[in-house]
């Protein structure tokens, strides 16, 4: 079952799941919540947890459409919306159940989709946009390229704002096609949207930027000058995910924070984030991780500490590890997966170890796990 493999860092802030060791071919991809349901896309449908992350399922064994990627999630008033591009031609309403609720989903096949003024807009394969009208469709957009994506589409000024992975477009009512806006844009990546209501936040492959006015203004957080890839706009603060690893800041750009692998994410790579009341998810490929919002208040190093050594099997002397711990969690020991950078993962440890003021205890070298006692 997707999600159930527990990945752990030592003083993280983040609960961090991975697949099951029978999937281990799954990636991750984005995330949603509704009444209280995370729901997952994958490479492989949707997974389904709460936030506690105790009770996984795969959504719709019996439905064939959930064997296949799920390229966005969304709600509506008649339920949620999974869109694939693997989805059937006509929308049919199912319903699936978790946790003792009743959910209505349907699928569709794009990327993305959006109803504005009884005007649909897709984001089909191969960077096409479409929109239909009383039953008839036009193509608005047809990028060229196999590989040619539509990221993200927004109804933002009486205009359809379209993301795509080569460039920015703009349509208006009235045009026969959609607009590329000139200048970097050309060849920047677009990922995603955010709207303020007087601004539309616009995140890209240099950063962020901001629609304001009819204009585009860049907006650059100090330190962040790597690809942001999701932007989420609550109260006064902005959650971004990019390419090295989460920023939360005020709407001027302060940084107040700014997780990465150092804070206990598996990876610096987020591809998307959610939140839900005061938990935050984010998505990596190959993890799925939970934060609770107040932690981010408490110092991540007060629990208890681990001291860690290890000596190469045949030599007397005891090195103190002193980067990062990452450790793969079980119920009688805790493996080691990758400790850096003073050795290489292959030769022949031995380990002792102290958790807070307990006895030392020491591995017999023949295994490259460290055994929790009873």
């Amino acid at each position: 079952m997707g999600g159930q493999g527990l990945y752990v860092i030592w003083n993280s802030l983040f609960n961090n799941f991975t697949p099951a060791t029978s999937e281990l071919s799954l990636r991750y991809l984005n995330a949603h919540h509704q009444d209280g349901t995370w729901f997952i896309g994958t490479s492989n449908g949707v997974v389904l947890t709460n936030p506690k992350a105790d009770a996984w399922i795969r959504a719709g064994h019996e439905d064939a459409y959930f064997k296949k990627p799920v390229q966005y999630i969304a709600s509506d008033s008649k339920g949620l919306r999974f869109s694939s591009l693997h989805g059937p031609e006509d929308l049919q309403y199912k319903t699936l159940s978790f946790d003792s609720k009743k959910l209505s989903y349907q699928f569709d096949r794009s990327e993305k989709w959006i109803v504005q003024q009884q005007l649909k807009y897709t984001a089909a394969a191969f960077g096409c946009v479409l929109k239909t009208e009383a039953g008839k469709t036009d193509t608005i957009l047809n990028l060229p390229g196999f590989e040619t994506r539509i990221l993200d589409l927004i109804w933002f000024e009486n205009s359809l704002f379209i993301a795509t992975s080569k460039g920015l477009y703009v349509w208006k009512q009235g045009q026969p096609q959609a607009l590329a806006i000139e200048g970097a844009w050309n060849q920047w990546t677009v990922f995603n949207f955010c709207d303020l209501g007087t601004d539309l936040l616009i995140a890209h492959e240099a950063g962020l930027s901001r629609w304001k006015s009819k204009s585009i203004q860049r907006f650059k957080p100090k330190n962040i000058t790597v690809a942001i890839h999701k932007v989420i706009a609550v109260n006064h603060s902005w959650y971004l995910a990019t390419q090295n690893g989460i920023y939360i800041t005020d709407s001027s750009g302060y940084i107040h924070h700014h997780l990465q692998q150092s804070e206990g994410l598996p990876s610096d790579y987020i591809a998307d984030l959610d939140l839900m009341q005061n938990q935050l998810l984010a998505i990596s490929p190959s993890a799925v991780s939970f934060l609770e919002l107040k932690d981010l208040q408490k110092n991540p190093y007060q629990s208890a500490p681990l001291t860690l050594k290890y000596r190469i099997s045949g030599k007397p002397l005891w090195h103190a590890v002193l980067g990062p711990v990452i450790l793969n969690a079980t119920e009688k020991r805790i493996e080691w997966q990758g400790i850096w950078p003073e050795f290489h993962p292959k030769q022949n440890l031995i380990f002792k170890w102290r958790l807070d003021q307990e006895p030392c205890f020491e591995s017999n070298g023949t295994k490259t796990e460290l055994y929790i006692p009873a």
